[in-house]
């Protein structure tokens, strides 16, 4: 009986989780995700995801990109509108990747800089990537784009010898 009452109680201030449909656009707050940003603070909402499906009553799976884990609580969710402000930046979605055989590839469009990330000589080496109908570029593994042109330019015009690094 008591239980009962204070699950009433309870009950009176909770609010139905939002639901999304099958094609809804949503923002994705990144507290769960690791990003090379220096606060999480400046990547709370990112980019406009679309809703796959819808996993159970409180988790949704989103088309995003790269190797994060696509499945997401509501919390972690909200509504993107499409009626933008005529002031807003309207390309801040994040296009899917090409499928070439079987393989997701992304399209380059140039290298914006290079780090070591750790200590000595055993650190990884990361390229600052500006990707193709992409607002936002993003560090990744150089073996992720050791093959593509945009390295292979990037590394002739900072050749050692000729005045890069």
């Amino acid at each position: 009986m008591t239980q009962e009452k204070q699950q009433h109680q309870a009950n009176k201030t909770r609010t139905a989780a939002p639901q999304y449909k099958e094609g809804d656009w949503v923002f994705l707050n990144l507290r769960n995700v690791k990003t090379t940003r220096p606060s999480k603070k400046l990547d709370w909402l990112h980019g406009k995801y679309k809703v796959l499906k819808q996993v159970n009553s409180h988790s949704y799976k989103l088309d995003v990109p790269g190797k994060i884990h696509p499945v997401f609580h509501v919390d972690l969710l909200r509504y993107a509108p499409d009626d933008s402000f005529p002031s807003q930046k309207v390309g801040d979605t994040q296009p899917g990747p090409i499928l070439i055989d079987g393989d997701e590839l992304w399209l380059v469009e140039r290298i914006l800089g290079e780090r070591t990330i750790g200590q000595g000589g055993k650190g990884i080496k990361e390229a600052y990537v500006k990707w193709v109908d992409y607002t936002e570029p993003t560090w990744e593994p150089v073996s992720n784009v050791l093959k593509t042109d945009a390295w292979k330019k990037w590394k002739k015009l900072h050749a050692k010898g000729k005045g890069g690094g």
